[in-house]
């Protein structure tokens, strides 16, 4: 599931979220979405966060780095390319 990292207190819901769904056998898993800067994809990482999605192509949030399966939001020809040559495999396509 994808969790929308929006208002002042998404940390502390997502986290507790991502707990519920780790104690309760659902069958599922979370994820983070709408993240703009590092700070933040560090701290969901430290929460749990199994995938990042990102609303642009934004090489300083290139999760794969870091083992983690990260969705950058594209636009053009042009930054689905470059996602896929930073290592993406899926991206979040806007038209």
């Amino acid at each position: 599931m994808e969790f929308t990292a929006r208002g002042n207190f998404a940390y502390e819901v997502f986290l507790e979220l991502n707990n519920y769904t780790i104690k309760e056998p659902l069958g599922m898993v979370m994820g983070v979405g709408s993240i703009t800067d590092v700070t933040a994809v560090s701290l969901f990482m430290q929460m749990g966060s199994n995938f990042i999605v990102t609303p642009s192509l934004r090489e300083d949030i290139a999760c794969n780095r870091r083992k983690v399966l990260w969705s950058p939001g594209c636009g053009s020809l042009v930054e689905i390319n470059r996602a896929e040559e930073m290592g993406c495999e899926i991206i979040k396509l806007f038209l």
